[in-house]
């Protein structure tokens, strides 16, 4: 047989068998978990330090595409609100997981049939409820069902990293310093774990109150030897127990700022970083590198720019500190 026939026919033969398997792949069954996420997981926290655990500022919304809706909602926002008795114990949505400092723990729930994963579950914290990460193809329920700050939640496996979508959420806070998430909201994470860490990257679509899809993320630490408490990491926390801090209130006072000028921290950070008001006041157009350039013609920056955790300070971490320049 010459040379070129037989190049021929075993370029057909790879042929063949390369159609044989993409026939075999198209019928066969989802891929099932490539990795386990069983475990206790501790926060890195070597990011956003001071969101996750002194809160962020107030007035600081910049890179949040909030609407008009939003900003005028978080201006009248006041410390005082969350010490309201009533609200004290009121948890925060799912994607408080990924602004916050606690840890968690997470375990599967196996069918004893079939010994396939069921559900993943995780450990809420003090301020954030538990939640199940249904695996068995059901459904949301109907838009009517009821809502809740933890919400309802699937998943699926994509490749090795897990993927979940959260909806039928509660009224509650997008962020800390008061900018607010509706009960529209639907909540994606992926979860991707490389040895001992475990990435979560969370993507919030709001369509009352954000105008683009606002996204997070979180690196947290397998912690198989250290147990982890309300302190450390709220995977065992304490209950919630409310009691009466706003005096005010029991004159018929309610805590809110009634226009964004009675707000006493308006202008605290633009003051504190040197920063435009504009920019603090976050926008859609405050996520992308382009606003700054278009920001920096009439940008002055302030001899003093920094007065808030800044190079003299113990509460900047290595990051800010070299944003700063610090000295070593």
């Amino acid at each position: 047989m010459n040379a070129p026939l037989n190049n021929l026919l075993c370029a057909a033969r790879w042929s063949i068998g390369l159609l044989a398997g993409v026939v075999l792949l198209a019928h066969a069954p989802a891929a099932q978990a490539q990795v386990d996420l069983s475990g206790t997981y501790g926060n890195v926290s070597d990011q956003d330090l001071q969101v996750m655990k002194e809160g962020p500022n107030y007035v600081d919304y910049g890179g949040i595409p909030l609407n008009d809706a939003a900003r005028a909602t978080a201006l009248s926002h006041t410390p005082e609100t969350i010490n309201e008795i009533q609200r004290q114990c009121q948890p925060y949505a799912l994607h408080y997981l990924l602004q916050a400092a606690w840890g968690f723990r997470m375990w599967p729930t196996v069918s004893p049939d079939t010994g396939e994963v069921i559900a993943w579950n995780m450990t809420g914290s003090i301020d954030r409820e538990p939640t199940t990460i249904w695996m068995d193809g059901r459904e949301p329920p109907a838009e009517t069902a009821l809502a809740t700050p933890a919400g309802f939640t699937t998943g699926k496996w994509q490749g090795n990293t897990l993927v979940t979508t959260t909806t039928h959420f509660q009224d509650s806070l997008l962020t800390r310093n008061g900018v607010p998430a509706s009960d529209k909201e639907v909540l994606t994470m992926f979860f991707t774990r490389q040895g001992q860490l475990l990435l979560i990257t969370g993507v919030i679509r709001d369509p009352v109150y954000l105008t683009a899809p606002y996204v997070l993320s979180n690196v947290f630490r397998f912690d198989a030897g250290t147990p982890i408490n309300a302190v450390t990491g709220a995977t065992n926390p304490s209950a919630c127990t409310p009691a009466e801090e706003v005096l005010s209130v029991l004159s018929g006072h309610v805590p809110t700022y009634l226009t964004p000028q009675d707000n006493p921290n308006l202008l605290s950070v633009s003051k504190a970083y040197g920063l435009p008001q504009a920019a603090v006041l976050g926008g859609e157009k405050t996520m992308y590198p382009e606003y700054a350039r278009q920001l920096a013609p009439d940008y002055v920056r302030p001899k003093t720019y920094c007065t808030r955790e800044c190079c003299d300070s113990g509460f900047a971490n290595p990051l800010d500190r070299q944003a700063l320049n610090c000295p070593r």
